[in-house]
């Protein structure tokens, strides 16, 4: 799969209806199904995954053991309780429910990050500030923050 790579702004309608980059739309056109799965993300974005990323994503939730887990199975529930399956329509928008525009804080503009398998969708405001926030509660460099990730997967 071609990963998801970028960061764009589009605007979103009163109708919560935004266009999905055409860059990630172009990747999309690869995958057999044009359905997206859109749930709340962590760090206060959502996840919008195509069907075969959404697969995966389902199957480490399969692993988990969730049914024997009270606090497994209220995480399960807060991250998918108000998901939906999209289909972009033909000029490549997708509508983002009232329920997680909210949760996520998007109002007039969509902020768009491709993250390999995954798109998240911000509020621009709301990831211009995690980020700050990010960085200041980290003095690590980038090639720091590279060196302990390695070395977690390995």
């Amino acid at each position: 799969m071609i990963p998801f790579l970028g960061k764009f702004i589009h605007a979103v309608d009163e109708k919560g209806r935004t266009n999905v980059p055409s860059k990630f739309r172009d990747i999309l056109k690869h995958e057999k199904t044009q359905h997206l799965i859109l749930i709340k993300g962590l760090d206060g974005c959502l996840f919008l995954l195509p069907l075969a990323g959404w697969t995966r994503f389902e199957e480490r939730l399969e692993q988990e053991h969730f049914q024997s887990d009270a606090e497994a199975r209220h995480f399960e529930r807060e991250l998918l309780d108000e998901g939906d399956v999209l289909i972009p329509d033909a000029q490549g928008r997708i509508q983002i429910p009232k329920e997680l525009r909210a949760f996520a804080h998007i109002d007039a503009q969509a902020l768009f990050l491709g993250m390999r398998n995954r798109i998240e969708v911000w509020s621009a405001d709301v990831y211009a500030s995690y980020k700050e926030n990010a960085r200041r509660q980290s003095s690590k460099t980038l090639e720091e923050l590279a060196s302990s990730y390695w070395r977690r997967r390995t």
